[in-house]
């Protein structure tokens, strides 16, 4: 909820002030010594300022220039009213005083209304603020025509977004247009061929997209050919699977059968492949971590397609191989990886986040691995979410210079730090929320 009304009404209570009496001050009449009333007492400006300044925090972690500026401005007016009430001005004066920064206040309010857009968004943020209000307002064809001419500006100025044009193609997907949805993930996928999440889910998303034309039934079959192609066996035959038990187009649940039999038969030959590679290393030295890695893949596949005997059997195998350990020895590794969690633990505690990460790696195949991985996804959202803040920070203040090389490279470095983010921590609660504050920043550098 915003701060706005809740401010203004308690800004207006400067001009309405209940008093004693009346107020002389010339003539022959004593002098007014009554307190000055100035709308708002101590307790309760402070009590507005540290609500303004933690929805100022947010704003600045967002990006939101315009919200930061009105913040900042509500700020300069209680910091006008605690002066005010500081002065040595009569009683009277200082009511005046401070109705005068209310209603310089108000003026600065008015003129902005009376110039904003259609669409309440920052004007200086171009079109990509607009399509993302207009998208929150539910106007998806307003939405698409504005973040369309965002992504216009940006390849005009020679810089691209994957992360844009993946937005924009799920809000396609939305509007129901399938064409124009698998165009945009597929420029995603060749903006960003080579690693990143997207570069793994725009291909199938494009697949999905381009298929909306053929039904619900056909999409899935589509999607499902898509993941098998792209070596994702098990989410194909989860999605071969629900095409099965819930479809209504008998052609196509008879492709969907037959493919289904083919992705088993394909499963159980890379199950007995992978298995014969396991007992091929622990027959040698090694090494013994890549067999561990196929046990772990082959687990993933289809139920049904593996022998689960066989796989019990290597796993017991390759814990006799890699860890057959004296009770002196195994004693002495518990203590080393307890300690290893502590270091997480101070690391975490120092602020040393990505370095507390790699401690808390060490620990996966061990009887700490739970714990550390727990623990390792919450240092990580503390990450993501204190480098997103420091990005908004910057963004803000790259906003304000002037020279356009300075701003160029002020924001780059904010996009940079937004991508690493999205790259490294795909999986992060944060994701969504960085992508918009990347798709902004982009923006701003094309508008340079």
């Amino acid at each position: 909820m915003s701060l706005r009304p809740l401010i203004l009404v308690g800004l207006l209570m400067l001009t309405g002030c209940p008093r004693q009496g009346t107020t002389e001050t010339s003539g022959s009449s004593p002098p007014d010594d009554r307190p000055a009333e100035l709308g708002l007492d101590v307790a309760e400006r402070r009590n507005l300022r540290g609500r303004i300044e933690r929805s100022l925090a947010v704003a600045r972690a967002d990006g939101a220039s315009a919200e930061v500026e009105r913040l900042v401005e509500l700020l300069a007016v209680l910091a006008s009213l605690d002066r005010i009430e500081n002065s040595r001005r009569a009683p009277r004066d200082k009511e005046r005083d401070a109705v005068a920064a209310l209603a310089a206040w108000l003026d600065a309010e008015a003129r902005a209304l009376r110039t904003a857009p259609l669409i309440e968004a920052d004007p200086e943020q171009g079109p990509w603020a607009r399509a993302v209000v207009a998208f929150e307002d539910g106007e998806l064809e307003t939405a698409l025509d504005e973040g369309l001419a965002a992504l216009e500006q940006l390849v005009a100025a020679g810089v691209d977004s994957a992360s844009l044009r993946y937005r924009l193609a799920e809000w396609a997907v939305q509007r129901g247009d399938g064409e124009l949805a698998a165009e945009l993930f597929e420029g995603a996928a060749a903006v960003e061929s080579s690693q990143g999440w997207i570069a793994e889910e725009a291909p199938i998303a494009a697949t999905r997209a381009g298929s909306l034309s053929l039904g619900t039934d056909g999409a899935a079959l589509a999607e499902a050919r898509a993941l098998i192609d792209g070596g994702r066996l098990v989410d194909a035959w989860s999605v071969l699977e629900g095409l099965v038990a819930g479809g209504a187009d008998a052609d196509i649940l008879a492709e969907a059968r037959a493919a289904l039999e083919l992705l088993r038969t394909d499963a159980a030959d890379r199950a007995l492949h992978d298995l014969a590679r396991v007992e091929q290393i622990l027959e040698g030295p090694g090494p013994y971590d890549e067999a561990d890695r196929l046990l772990r893949e082959v687990a993933q596949l289809p139920d049904g397609t593996w022998d689960k005997a066989e796989h019990l059997r290597l796993q017991g195998w390759l814990r006799n191989r890699a860890g057959a350990l004296s009770e002196a020895e195994r004693q002495a590794l518990e203590r080393e990886q307890a300690a290893t969690l502590q270091d997480a633990r101070d690391l975490v505690v120092a602020g040393e986040y990505r370095a507390a990460l790699a401690a808390y790696t060490k620990l996966e195949g061990t009887a700490l691995q739970s714990a550390a991985r727990k623990e390792a996804r919450e240092a990580s959202e503390t990450l993501v979410r204190e480098e997103r803040e420091r990005a908004g920070g910057l963004f803000v203040a790259a906003r304000k210079l002037r020279d356009p090389g300075e701003k160029r490279e002020a924001l780059r470095e904010v996009q940079e730090i937004l991508t690493g983010l999205v790259d490294e921590f795909p999986e992060s609660a944060y994701v969504e929320r960085i992508r918009t504050n990347l798709s902004a920043v982009e923006a701003e550098i094309a508008a340079i």
